[in-house]
């Protein structure tokens, strides 16, 4: 069983780094090869794991071309299939890793949040290994308009395996991160019913007019509420929006059960799920109108972010300490 000992900014990634494995997702997004194309020539061992559908839309066919060139492992997953993806994750991580200092590299820009989630659950189970370090590395998509319709949230509940512990008698805060899709936050808001409410939003963002739009999907929610507790995290800086959330979850969660939500940046999501293995009672939810739509082609920003993550075993090497005094004092300590 592995927990997270440590996290590190990681502000570039590169042919210098070294992985013993690299996961990557191909799909029909144009960015979906990004970060492979940056640090490909850092790992022998590359596995793609493959969506089943929409094998001609966008650039799907030349994605898988070029993860084949890299002679990486396929597997093919259906976007939403829980058991599917916890096996997949399982392999990864039982597939010749050193027992204590491996290394991997994990691409989150074109997976599916089921996809990452499976990977956290993965590490939390790990019974092989006493120590890893796990890159997450994200690529923005290039700006698009926000949809024009407004669709209904289908699906509310804990995703599976972070739904923590829940106390009858507890009253619940919500911490929610902010996307552009209208309406979204609101149906969140209805159906969990909090009693205290946090909105955070990515500024900066990856593009500017993304905070514009966001503002503008959410003006409903703004007259909902009160908007001193709204707050702005740094999309670029996963290492700050980790201490961020994770200091908001110790302090909500002295009073009450606390639930994470992310209608926004795909990287936000991670880190809900990230924070959330360190408590017991906070849950993530996932937050989905249900519907496959047509395929939306993500280009790439081509502005990386990543963070670096340490997991071991219940008690941590003697290196393993935050990197930021200051910030650890802010979150409290790990151990």
């Amino acid at each position: 069983m592995l927990s997270i000992s440590n996290i590190r900014r990681t502000p570039s990634l590169g042919p210098s780094e070294s992985y013993d494995c690299c996961l990557f997702a191909s799909g029909y997004e144009a960015r979906a090869t990004a970060v492979a194309k940056e640090v490909a020539k850092a790992s022998s061992r590359k596995v793609v794991w493959a969506f089943k559908d929409h094998l001609q839309a966008g650039h799907r066919v030349a994605n898988d071309e070029y993860f084949r060139t890299l002679s990486a492992d396929f597997v093919s997953l259906n976007a939403n299939d829980d058991d599917a993806a916890d096996r997949a994750a399982r392999s990864l991580l039982s597939g010749g890793l050193p027992q204590s200092g491996g290394k991997i590299l994990v691409d989150i820009s074109s997976m599916t949040r089921c996809w990452y989630a499976a990977v956290i659950r993965a590490l939390m189970g790990a019974s092989s290994l006493s120590r890893l370090e796990v890159t997450f590395a994200y690529m923005p998509g290039a700006y698009r308009p926000p949809p024009e319709t407004r669709s209904l949230n289908e699906i509310v509940g804990p995703v599976h395996g972070f739904a923590g512990l829940a106390f009858p008698d507890a009253s619940s805060a919500l911490l929610m991160g902010l996307g552009y899709e209208p309406g979204r936050a609101m149906g969140v808001l209805a159906e969990i019913d909090p009693t205290a409410t946090l909105c955070l939003y990515a500024d900066p963002g990856a593009d500017e007019r993304f905070i514009d739009d966001v503002m503008k999907a959410n003006e409903d929610l703004a007259r909902a509420v009160d908007p001193r507790t709204w707050g702005k995290y740094p999309l670029h800086d996963p290492f700050v929006t980790f201490h961020v959330l994770d200091a908001a979850c110790n302090a909500l969660g002295r009073q009450h059960q606390v639930v994470l939500t992310s209608n926004g940046p795909k990287l936000f999501g991670l880190l809900c799920f990230l924070v959330a293995t360190r408590y017991r009672d906070v849950s993530v939810w996932r937050i989905s109108s249900g519907e496959a739509g047509e395929p939306v082609d993500r280009a790439s920003s081509g502005n990386l972010h990543a963070l670096t993550t340490i997991w071991s075993t219940p008690m941590p090497h003697a290196h393993d300490r935050w990197e930021d005094p200051a910030l650890e004092s802010a979150s409290e300590v790990l151990v």
